[in-house]
């Protein structure tokens, strides 16, 4: 029964690990394409 909640607590710490990496990324490309907007104009 510990091993099984030891597990889950991992599985959801690297969705959250995940999830945040993934924002973090999407975040990074919105900047890239809003400077290249401005650039064009």
């Amino acid at each position: 029964m510990e091993i099984l909640l030891f597990s889950l607590g991992i599985t959801a710490m690297a969705l959250s690990a995940v999830m945040v990496y993934q924002a973090h990324h999407s975040l990074q490309k919105t900047k890239k394409a809003e400077r290249q907007l401005r650039m064009k104009h």
